[in-house]
């Protein structure tokens, strides 16, 4: 703790009667912000059922049962906050909660009066009858300010938002094979001549991973999916936006760094800030970022094409950073493949 971490903490969880309901109060701890739940009746399964979803689908969340609450509460040395109906309202106390590690008691049928002494704040999300689920939800949304929205939870099991139906995208090891990267990419809004473009840069790249003795499974899915920021703009900048976009679905950052770095050899920080974004180095460092970088200049629309037409081009429009840092990346990966990837047939 000493982080600003929060944790729930549960009362009356009866194993047989309230599993579904104590579940959910786990889930949207874990969804919307919270670091761990304690709960004070012990229950195995629950715990394996709340291990499982972390397992899939990501994030730092802990669960453990059958804990003395008022061991926890009176050891807590952060506040303590009782969600209660009979509390004081939500709006009146939000700003008074001290920084730091939070405690958030959230009971089941019958709260022992003692809770309402032992809770620094008693507070209540409305005075009507609901759910402690809806309210431990609009409680951590307002405490944290919306943050939940932003986490990354980096799971084996990624949901796309879709306007209609499911897409849930299930990852080996962080990686997706094809048709899961074309599901990607077409949820994301990307015109089909994009995707032309990112299937034949993967058939180049995966080649020059296998004469590079690199990661072909990192290479493979960041190719296919380097320029999904073109689904937002077709500037500069689609580089840094598509890491943006992959980090929102929850994808591994050895993934969206690929793709934030495909541009032009690499843009510093000092480019990227005069694109009117934060001023970060993006030039790529790890080999797999390198041999996407390539390929990408290696390919222009669908069809290979000699790297001298490409520099050609970074030339007339006075990029002469971005020509430099081409030139260099192919003498370099030139030395560590062995062969000139130019010379790779697709």
């Amino acid at each position: 703790m000493g982080k600003g971490e929060i944790t729930v903490l549960r009362l009356g969880h009866r194993p047989q009667r309230d599993k579904r309901i104590t579940t959910h109060v786990a889930l949207v701890a874990r969804a919307f912000g919270a670091n761990s739940i304690q709960i004070s009746e012990k229950d195995a399964e629950l715990e394996k059922t709340i291990r499982d979803v972390v397992d899939r689908f990501g994030g730092d969340f802990s669960i453990e049962t059958g804990v003395s609450w008022k061991k926890v509460i009176r050891q807590w040395e952060g506040p303590v906050i009782h969600l209660t109906m009979y509390g004081e309202r939500l709006e009146d106390v939000l700003g008074n909660i001290e920084k730091g590690d939070v405690l958030v008691v959230v009971g089941a049928e019958k709260v022992p009066g003692e809770i309402f002494k032992l809770a620094d704040y008693n507070v209540s999300v409305g005075n009507q009858p609901h759910s402690e689920v809806a309210a431990l939800a609009l409680f951590l949304d307002r405490f944290t300010e919306a943050k939940w929205a932003g986490q990354r939870f980096e799971g084996k099991r990624i949901i796309l938002p879709s306007r209609k139906g499911k897409t849930v995208i299930d990852i080996d090891e962080g990686y997706l094979d094809r048709e899961d990267c074309l599901k990607v990419l077409r949820e994301a809004g990307c015109e089909q001549d994009v995707i032309k473009h990112s299937e034949v840069v993967t058939k180049l790249a995966v080649k020059m991973a296998e004469a590079c003795e690199a990661d072909q499974d990192l290479v493979r899915t960041a190719s296919m999916l380097h320029d999904i920021g073109r689904s937002v703009t077709h500037g500069p900048e689609h580089g840094y936006q598509g890491g943006r976009i992959l980090r929102k679905m929850g994808f591994p950052e050895s993934i969206a760094s690929i793709v934030e770095r495909h541009v032009g050899g690499g843009l510093g920080a000092q480019e990227l800030k005069g694109l009117g974004l934060p001023a970060k180095d993006l030039v790529p460092v790890t080999l797999e970022e390198k041999i996407v970088c390539l390929a990408d200049k290696l390919v222009d629309d669908n069809q290979k094409v000699r790297l001298e037409i490409e520099i050609q081009k970074l030339m007339e429009k006075g990029l002469e950073k971005a020509t430099q840092r081409v030139k260099e990346l192919h003498r370099e990966l030139t030395k560590i493949c062995c062969i000139d990837p130019e010379e790779l047939d697709l």
